[in-house]
């Protein structure tokens, strides 16, 4: 039987630590579409930066160009080396 998982991903239900490489194509995309976009954004990268393990890779594949996106991924707190 087919079952599926949904998740908010400001709020992963993964423990800290648990990738080594994740793949995003185009959540932040999305997400700047909505109400209070930069929060959501924020809250998604600080979910995806708790869940990668250290020193290992988050690859952003988005439709935007890249001055749209860095200022996201360039946050003090998430010491995402871009």
């Amino acid at each position: 039987m087919l079952k599926w998982l949904v998740m908010d991903c400001r709020k992963l239900d993964f423990g800290p630590k648990q990738f080594d490489f994740i793949v995003d194509k185009t959540t932040p995309d999305a997400l700047v579409c909505g109400d209070r976009a930069i929060l959501n954004v924020a809250r998604y990268l600080k979910e995806v930066h708790r869940v990668l393990k250290t020193g290992c890779q988050y690859v952003l594949i988005s439709l935007a160009p890249p001055e749209k996106r860095l200022p996201h991924l360039n946050r003090q707190h998430l010491k995402f080396v871009v």
